[in-house]
Parts: structure tokens; sequence; C-alpha cells
């Protein structure tokens, strides 16, 4: 049995150190560390471990995770807090640490930025003047969009076919669109009207696959629509005629309407092809089967929830909410009811929330406090890092791209950072 760091006069415990990253594995023998250490000592003993094995091996800054969760103060307080034995071995689990994002662009607008999303190639954002923007991941400005006639609450992108991208937006106007951006010709088309909400349309969400988009209004409605049935003409024929009115794009009424939250619909986030999951001012998350029509449970909270968002890999649900909490739920699980986290950082109202779409554990968070949250789901006690750069309140955020963070605010400017 190896002893990892010289015997301070603390109690040791027996600890056995684990990693799904082979290139930096170390002997799985136990060792016998001083139950007071913590990161820094934890992490000098993994490297010391490394060089013994390959001396060329460079210095690595490490995470650590006991239990599946990040070990942010000594093991001794970390398994005093949670009733873990010290007698028995510890598995302590070390990932290497993420880099921080960077800021790389601050794109300015005329007004607040109300809604932001990032693709490969594009970001789209929504602002409170009632336009709809388009830039270059490079930071190029392509296009202003007007179509609107009210405040842009939400937007996100349906498909990328070849030349032809297609996003939807939403608007206080009591509307959302739908519209086509041609790269090549750098032209923008609206091909449909949804109509049917009686009030502010908040949110909207397309179905990934499939061709279902669903909105939430202040109404306290949802309507699912089909946009399949959407004109006969061809991508392509839509968009070369370029028609210079909204009031020329064909109007759609809604294929299904769900009804059952009491207050305004803040945020739609599909768990599934058939399943779709809503928050609300209500206090309550639901989760409708679109197919049947019906809501299938729900999730209470004790504030009005602001945003929602499902894991593409694991399919759990973040909400951002007025008591300044995220908090993740496993909307499948038997005790869905119950919170599984809360990450506690946020000053102010939580505004948005969003997973990564490649990053297992990762998400972002955005507030009225002014910052721009990067997560790991598995550490509760603090984010992973700050970014920086807004001058007023962070309205929305978004990590649809692997590569970049996009955050928008009341400060008129769009956030891009590097993720590496």
């Amino acid at each position: 049995m190896a002893s990892g760091n010289e015997d301070s006069g603390a109690p040791h415990i027996q600890t056995k150190f684990i990693t799904k990253q082979e290139k930096y594995a170390v002997p799985d023998a136990p060792f016998s560390v001083p139950i007071t250490v913590g990161h820094r000592e934890l992490n000098s003993l993994i490297n010391n471990l490394r060089s013994e094995a390959d001396e060329s091996s460079l210095e690595v800054e490490f995470d650590f995770l006991i239990h599946g969760e990040f070990l942010r103060q000594s093991v001794s307080e970390f398994l005093s807090e949670r009733g873990i034995s010290a007698e028995t071995v510890v598995d302590i689990e070390y990932v290497e640490k993420s880099s921080p994002p960077e800021p790389e662009d601050s794109l300015m607008h005329d007004d607040w930025v109300s809604a932001v999303q990032a693709s490969p190639s594009l970001i789209l954002s929504g602002c409170y003047d009632s336009t709809l923007h388009l830039w270059t991941t490079a930071g190029e400005h392509k296009l202003t969009i007007p179509g609107h006639t009210e405040p842009v609450k939400d937007v996100c992108w349906i498909s990328h076919e070849n030349d032809l991208s297609t996003f939807a937006s939403c608007s206080m106007d009591q509307s959302a669109l739908l519209w086509k951006y041609s790269h090549a010709g750098n032209s923008i088309q609206c091909v449909t009207v949804f109509q049917g909400h009686s009030k502010s349309v908040d949110c909207v969400a397309g179905q990934d696959p499939g061709v279902l988009l669903a909105t939430g209004s202040w109404d306290s409605n949802i309507h699912v629509w089909n946009t399949a049935s959407v004109g006969e003409e061809s991508q392509e024929q839509q968009v070369k005629k370029k028609r210079k009115t909204i009031g020329k794009a064909p109007v759609c009424t809604p294929a299904l309407t769900l009804s059952d939250h009491k207050q305004g619909v803040s945020s739609l986030s599909w768990l599934s092809p058939s399943e779709l999951a809503s928050a609300s001012w209500d206090h309550t998350i639901k989760i409708w089967d679109v197919e049947l029509g019906g809501m299938k449970s729900q999730l209470a909270g004790n504030k009005a929830f602001f945003s929602i968002s499902v894991s593409k890999v694991h399919h759990t649900l973040l909400a951002a909410s007025a008591d300044h909490y995220v908090k993740l739920y496993d909307p499948r699980s038997s005790e869905g009811s119950i919170v599984k986290n809360m990450y506690s950082s946020h000053k102010g109202w939580v505004t948005d929330v969003c997973w990564s779409t490649t990053r297992e554990h990762e998400f972002v968070s955005s507030g009225q406090d002014m910052m721009v949250k990067h997560w790991d789901a598995r550490g509760t006690k603090a984010p992973l890092y700050d970014l920086q750069g807004h001058t007023d309140k962070v309205l929305c955020c978004d990590w649809s791209s692997p590569e970049r963070i996009v955050s928008g605010g009341a400060d008129n400017a769009v956030k891009v950072f590097s993720i590496h």
C-alpha cells in the first residue's frame, strides 16, 4: 500500500483513484492519504504518480469526484457532510479540468436582445425593437430582418439543408413566423405565419427530428403546428419569389392545442418526437404526449419557471426560475417530482438555461445579475466559470453549437464565448 502524501499528523483514509480517461490512468492499488487533503493536494499526487510512470508526461489540472459529485472542499468535510464512512476505501474519480470559455466577440444591436441561438455557421438573434438579425460566427452582420411588429421573444433553428436554413421566431405581436434563409443569395423569406394565440407568444421549439413546431403564449395555451403542410412549392422556389411583405405568406392554424397551464407558458423543450415539456409562470412544468394530445405528468415548483432545457444525451431536464436556482429533474423517473440537484450561484432571477449538445454533464445559465455561468451538473456548490462581459441583465443564453456559448442582454449585446 502506497502513501500519496507526507504524514501531516492528520488521520489517513484509504483511497482508490479511478478515471475514464485512460491516458491519465494511475495504478489502481489503494493509497493512504490524510483525510484533510483537498483539490490541490490530490492534483499534485496524481501528477506525481503519472510522472513516476512516464517522466515525459505533462502536468494536467484535474477535477475530483466522490460518489459522482465534485470535491470542492477537503475530503474530510465532504465525507462528513454526506455521512460517508471514512473507514472504507473511498473511490475518487478524476477528470481533466475543463478549459474556461474565452470571450470571442460582442455583437451590438439597437435594443435589448431577448433571444439568441447559434448554429455551426450562423448566430440568430431577436430584439425588443421587433427585428431579427443574422450574423456569421466570425461576427459579420448578414441581415436585419423586419417582420414582427412587437418585441421578439424567442427564436429557434429548425433545419439546415444544403444552401437553405429554416428557423422560427415568435413575438409579443401574438404570432410566430417561419423563415427560410438562402446562404448563397443572403436572402430571407417568411414562408408561414402561425396565428392562433390571443396574447404574446413567448416561446417556440421545433421537433427534432420531425415537422412539428410548438409555441407557448401568455394566454396559457400551447399550440402545435405541422410545418409539412405549408405550401406545395419547393424551398428554393419559396426563397426565390422574395415576397416583400409578411402578408403574402400563408397563414397556418394549429393542429393541436394543449390547455392546462393556469398562467403564461414561458419555455418549451422536446423530450422526444412525441413528448413535449412546457414551463409556466404558474410554478409548474408539464410533460405532454403530443400524439394523444394530453398531459402525462407534472413537476411542481415554488416559483415561476422561466426556462427549461432537455439534455439530448441523457434526457434530464434543467429548469431556471425566480427563486435564483437552476434545478435538475429526471422527468422519466418514478420520482419525477423530486428535484435531483439544485445549483445555487446567481444573485437574481435565472432567466435562461441550456444544456450543451455534446458535453454530457455541462450546461450554461444566465441571470438578471448580469452573469452567464458555465456549469458541470456534478458540481452543485459553484459553477465551473463565470462568463463576464454583460453590463446589464442577461435575458437569454444558448449552447446549441458545440464550439460556442452565446448570450443576449439588456445591454443590447450578444456575447460570444468560444469553447475549446
